[in-house]
């Protein structure tokens, strides 16, 4: 672009359009009227130049010739003119002193503003205007007065949200009260978090507001878009009676579901433990709310099928059950785990509501046909050990009819080999609850003991710390933590004993606390069980990483030993089920010299289990690329002449192909024969399925081509 030269000074501008803002300072036809300049033709080319030298005034204290007026925000003169110049200098230059008046609930200065022509409806960068920051900061007056000024409701910030969601989601009641009187279309405005405006009333109870937005057309049976909730679900789970009985009065539909859970508007109004609970559990009940609707927990079929004297229960609400009850709730109803309300009232612990369902006939935790065998002879008893407290423990033997102290469930256990404390089992003890009584396993309560102080008094009544069950384990393999090994070593318990298979409690210690105690008290760390399993093996095979460090630190153990299948603690660390994508075990064997390429007996790596197995996504998948980074050969044979290829090709998992891709990746050779002379692209052909075939394809289209080109296309 040629430059330009301005004829009045010569200055050179870079552009025509340079030249003529140049231009405006020749013409100066903005000029100063302050007492200041006054008789001196204090002139400026721009408006933007006037202003910056007025500021020198600001605060002289001077007064303005009567062709100006003062600004109130900035204190300059303004020129009076054909326009309000007064009114259009505020507009320009402080549109946001009129946020800032409104959010601090200035109403002098916001009425000041807008009586000398303010926009109402100005935007800040949020796109917020006047109202919605009153509205959001609680200022009913200004609100009002905004309003008089004619601020629009219908106005969206850059979320969406009118000033009456601000208004609600901050639980200013008045300011909804005047906003939602005006309100020409309250079901047109957008969802606050699923919520519409009706749904947003109703959870912070105004009811003046539900009367308003109902009588202006809300729609009682709208549904959020997550779950399907209508207002009458929001207000059950919310706790307001008022509310509920608005809607019902308005026929809103009690049968309504949640879509994902099932819960009806009555389930919810139990779930919740506000103070008007009861009261809309009246209302709705009432209304005709099935008492006997069940739910369904997606992904949790074990925890669905609940009625709302489930949930009664549960809280261990004894009016709820009451009133649930005087409606006709069925006292035996069963979840899809067949429990009964019973079930979930020992659970809570309240004795009051385990006692009203007992006089009413509640008589079992379980149903006839529950949908697990293993419940079928659970007793209250079995139940109010496992779960409760030694009050309601108490209670229920003092009613014979329903405590027999010696009775077995499905697994032969009594009352006793089921006690969750130390107090329970006392009472069960005292009660002539048996310390020698076995289940069908052969085990007694003190293989079974939860914590040492029910082990001391289990001991304390007679029971044998070298009692064997059908595995010939001692109450010494069974122990759950350290403090009751102690125990039992204390008492006499042999570290050296072994089960069926051979394993001595070493190699069952779930912790190096355990480990430690029985080495210190004499047991062998390189025993080995029958199969040639070491305790690191036992450790590795459930990924007990504190155990394993235990173990590495002790003299004599073998991070490479095999067991009789030539397996190494690696081959089973592989194997573990216990987060596949958690490598640091495998790795902490690594670093501590194990052998990633140790071959079994049949000449397998650890490569070649993982590619056995289930080839996840991320899962196992992810354990066969850390193999690899860390010395994995891809390409090492077994007995039968296979490489994880061959054996990877063989599976016909959903996934497989990605596994395959991967061995690829890593330098697989897809030509390698196995010891029958055969590619893994034929075995996988030969294996026959959809998935097997379009990997032969995959494997065939790659042997011809070269290492680079196999790499890039993998």
């Amino acid at each position: 672009m040629p430059e330009v030269t301005c004829k009045e000074c010569s200055r050179v501008c870079a552009s025509a359009q340079r030249l003529s803002q140049h231009k405006r300072c020749h013409t100066k036809k903005y000029a100063c009227l302050g007492r200041q300049c006054a008789g001196k033709n204090v002139r400026f080319g721009t408006n933007r130049d006037l202003e910056r030298h007025q500021r020198t005034h600001k605060g002289t204290g001077e007064a303005t010739s009567s062709t100006n007026q003062l600004c109130p925000f900035c204190n300059l003169p303004v020129g009076k003119g054909r326009q309000d110049n007064l009114a259009r200098h505020i507009k320009r230059q402080h549109k946001d002193q009129l946020f800032i008046a409104a959010a601090n609930g200035d109403e002098t200065t916001v009425r000041h503003l807008l009586e000398s022509g303010a926009n109402v409806d100005q935007t800040s960068t949020r796109n917020e205007t006047s109202l919605h920051l009153a509205s959001l900061a609680g200022h009913p007056s200004v609100v009002r007065l905004l309003l008089d000024y004619g601020a629009s409701l219908e106005s969206t910030d850059s979320r969406g949200l009118t000033s009456l969601h601000h208004a609600m989601v901050n639980k200013h009641e008045t300011i909804a009260n005047l906003l939602a009187v005006r309100l020409s279309n309250p079901n047109s405005a957008k969802r606050f978090r699923e919520k519409d405006l009706l749904s947003l009333a109703l959870e912070n109870g105004f009811a003046t507001v539900i009367e308003q937005l109902l009588d202006q057309g809300a729609d009682i049976e709208s549904k959020s878009t997550k779950d399907d909730w209508t207002p009458l679900m929001f207000a059950a789970s919310s706790g307001y009676a008022h509310c509920v009985r608005l809607l019902v009065q308005r026929k809103a539909n009690t049968a309504v579901r949640c879509r994902r859970t099932g819960k009806t508007p009555l389930h919810l109004a139990v779930e919740n433990d506000k103070l008007d609970s009861i009261e809309i559990i009246s209302i709705l009940l009432s209304a005709g709310a099935n008492t006997d609707a069940k739910d369904r927990e997606a992904g949790y079929r074990i925890h669905s099928n609940k009625t709302a004297l489930h949930y009664a229960a549960k809280q261990g609400s004894v009016k709820k059950v009451e009133l649930l009850l005087a409606t006709g709730a069925e006292i035996d109803a069963t979840d899809h785990g067949g429990r009964r309300p019973m079930f979930f009232a020992l659970e809570s612990k309240d004795l009051a509501t385990v006692r009203f369902l007992l006089e009413n006939g509640a008589n079992k935790p379980f149903g006839d046909k529950d949908k697990n065998n293993w419940q079928s002879n659970t007793t209250l008893l079995h139940c109010a050990a496992e779960t409760s407290s030694v009050e309601i423990v108490r209670f229920l033997l003092e009613q014979t009819n329903f405590a027999d102290i010696s009775s077995t469930n499905y697994f032969g256990d009594t009352p006793l080999h089921d006690a969750r404390d130390k107090d329970i089992a006392q009472v069960l003890i005292q009660n002539g609850a048996d310390v020698h009584s076995r289940n069908y396993n052969e085990m007694t309560p003190l293989h079974c003991a939860r914590d040492s102080q029910i082990a001391q008094l289990l001991i304390e009544h007679g029971a044998d710390v070298h009692s064997r069950n059908n595995n010939r384990m001692t109450p010494l393999h069974c122990a759950k933590d350290s403090q009751i090994a102690q125990l039992l070593v204390e008492h006499g318990a042999d570290v050296s004993l072994k089960d069926n298979t051979g394993a001595t409690p070493l190699h069952y210690s779930v912790s190096a606390d355990i480990a430690k105690l029985l080495i210190q008290h004499g047991a062998d760390g390189t025993s080995k069980t029958t199969a040639g399993e070491t305790a690191l093996h036992s450790a590795s095979s459930s990924f007990r990483l504190d155990t394993a460090r235990f173990w590495i630190e002790q003299p004599g153990v073998d991070i490479n030993a095999r067991d009789t299948t030539g397996r190494t603690p690696l081959h089973y660390a592989i194997g573990a089920s216990s987060s596949f994508s958690d490598n640091s075990f495998i790795l902490f064997l690594i670093q501590n010299g194990a052998d990633p390429n140790a071959k079994d007996n049949e000449g397998e790596t650890p490569l070649h289990r993982v590619t056995r197995e289930y080839w996840g996504r991320g899962v196992l998948g992810a354990r066969a690329q850390f193999l690899i980074d860390n010395g994995g050969d891809p390409n090492a044979k077994n007995n039968k002449g296979k490489t994880p290829l061959h054996v990877a090709a063989q599976n016909s998992w959903s996934s497989a192909d990605w596994g395959v891709r991967l061995l690829l990746r890593n330098g697989a050779d897809p030509k390698a024969r196995d010891g029958e002379g055969r590619k893994a692209s034929q075995i996988a052909r030969e294996k026959g399925t959809i998935k097997s075939i379009e990997i032969a394809d995959q494997l065939m289209s790659l042997e011809n081509q070269t290492e680079e080109t196999v790499l890039m296309e993998c």
